[in-house]
Parts: C-alpha cells; sequence; structure tokens
C-alpha cells in the first residue's frame, strides 16, 4: 500500500480537516496532521466514516508547535489498530 498524508499546516491557524467516507483506511505510516506553524492555534480533525483502520505507524493529530491544539473527534461504528500516543510515530 501507498503511504498517504493530508496537511494542513496554517500560517494562521484555525484551519479544519474534514473526512466523510464508508470505509477510511490509513496506510502503513500515514497521517493527518494539522497546523505546524509557530503560534498558531490549531484547526480540528473530523473523521466521520463506518470504519475507520489504521494500519501500523499511521498519525492523526490536531497539534500547535507551541501554542493550543485542535480536537480530533472521529464518529464511527468500528474504530481498529489506534491508540493514543503522546508523541508522533517514528
Amino acid at each position: 500500500m501507498d503511504v498517504g498524508a493530508i496537511d494542513a499546516d496554517t500560517v494562521t491557524g484555525g484551519g479544519n480537516i474534514s473526512l466523510r467516507s464508508r470505509l477510511a483506511i490509513l496506510p502503513q505510516g500515514s497521517r493527518i496532521t494539522n497546523a505546524q506553524g509557530e503560534n498558531v492555534i490549531d484547526g480540528n480533525i473530523n473523521i466521520d466514516a463506518q470504519v475507520l483502520r489504521a494500519l501500523e505507524n499511521s498519525d492523526i493529530s490536531a497539534n500547535s508547535q507551541d501554542f493550543r491544539g485542535g480536537q480530533v473527534n472521529i464518529n464511527a461504528q468500528g474504530i481498529f489498530g489506534t491508540e493514543f500516543r503522546d508523541r508522533p510515530s517514528d
């Protein structure tokens, strides 16, 4: 599988990412990230899927480098392969 990425690096902050899909698969090493700049208030990541499957070392994060991060909201009937980490995967 190919590695995929959805990035929303913003300069002024506040950009949201919304993903709607019946089946959302994040192949190994994929990422969905938001706001990586300095002094940026992050937007939110919203995922609405029947099934979310995140394979090895896939990351979903709404972080700000040195300010307030956003929220990650997942609405799914089944979520597989995810776990909380306090830092991005290697």
